[in-house]
């Protein structure tokens, strides 16, 4: 499973726009391309791609919740309850997941995460428009959580767009995150003694957690040391990216992807199908227009047919029968039918 992940292409949210990352099957390194808009991804994903997609804390919801259960089986109808609360949306129009963080013999804690079906579709309008669903839909956050800190409890602080996310994890999980303008010294000031007193205020240790920076805040360094009173450690981009249980795909989105890779596959199947169909035609082909050209009476012969004897024109007709000549020009006169290579359907105007 973890091998499928890692082997599929990934777009994650970026200061710049987008990240489009693929790793070389043939030397095991990774590609990184920088994209402005995800329309840019359209022509670097394949019809077989199997590409995860990342999406920016400002899209979704992110929320810790302490279950009085241990069955996962209880988990999703306890978690869609807690989430309607929360939400001014119907249950029909969100999408929910969510991840273990801890848990012992009477309760649980889960890293609940939701997304509107109809936010989520903007987002992905450029890939949607051209045919291409993604095999998950994920939060960036939580894999660079996953990746950087698997273990205790960390904030990572990293540029997506115009905002400044600030995420608070555990265990790997997303526990508390936020996203907002600018970013400058002025703002960390406010903004993150608040986020921390909301994190403790939900339960989260935040007293000593590893403060993850990303490398392209560098110059935030110091503030973030201050403010914090803890060590702040640079990171890059994650090569390759973690993979997460964490997928905000829509179940009608998964059926339309089901069908699509059903019809690429009957696709498939005709296109092999073709050529054999095509390399019989192009071998018959010949011996047919040689049998039309050998029934067929040419101008330039006619002269030679009529001089055969004027005092026995019956014996211009095959067999003496005048009939005989009429019928043969009608048979050489049918229709050709000669067989055509099946070409593979056109499936792009569904």
């Amino acid at each position: 499973m973890e091998g499928a992940l890692i082997s599929s292409p990934e777009c994650h949210p970026t200061a710049h726009g987008w990240n489009f990352v693929r790793s070389a099957e043939e030397n095991g390194s990774w590609t990184v391309r920088k994209l402005q808009t995800l329309e840019e991804a359209v022509p670097l994903l394949a019809a077989t791609d199997d590409f995860v997609l990342g999406l920016p804390v400002s899209a979704v919801l992110a929320q810790r919740f302490r279950l009085p259960s241990t069955d996962p089986a209880e988990f999703p109808e306890m978690i869609r309850i807690q989430i309607e609360k929360l939400l001014p949306f119907a249950a029909d129009e969100v999408t929910t997941d969510f991840e273990l963080i801890e848990q012992n013999e009477n309760e649980s804690v889960v890293s609940a995460v939701a997304v509107r079906n109809q936010q989520l579709a903007e987002v992905a309008s450029p890939l949607l428009e051209r045919g291409y669903i993604p095999r998950q839909v994920t939060v960036y956050a939580a894999q660079r959580a996953s990746t950087h800190a698997p273990k205790g409890n960390a904030v990572l602080i990293y540029p997506e767009g115009e905002t400044l996310v600030y995420a608070m994890t555990e265990n790997g999980k997303l526990s508390l995150a936020r996203a907002f303008e600018g970013g400058n010294g002025e703002q960390l000031q406010l903004e993150l003694p608040q986020l921390r007193l909301s994190a403790e205020l939900q339960g989260i240790d935040a007293s000593s957690p590893n403060v993850l920076l990303d490398e392209t805040c560098y110059e935030m360094r110091a503030t973030v040391q201050g403010i914090l009173a803890s060590s702040t450690e640079i990171v890059g981009i994650e090569l390759p990216p973690a993979p997460v249980k964490l997928n905000l795909l829509p179940e009608s989105w998964r059926r339309r992807r089901l069908q699509l890779r059903r019809l690429r596959r009957v696709s498939l199947a005709l296109a092999g199908v073709s050529w054999p169909v095509a390399f019989s035609n192009r071998v018959a082909r010949p011996a047919h227009r040689a049998r039309r050209a050998r029934n067929r009476v040419r101008a330039r012969d006619r002269s030679k047919v009529e001089s055969a004897g004027a005092g026995n024109r019956s014996a211009l007709f095959p067999g003496g029968n005048p009939a005989a000549s009429f019928r043969q020009p009608a048979r050489d006169r049918r229709a050709d039918y000669c067989l055509q290579p099946v070409c593979p359907p056109n499936f792009g105007r569904w």
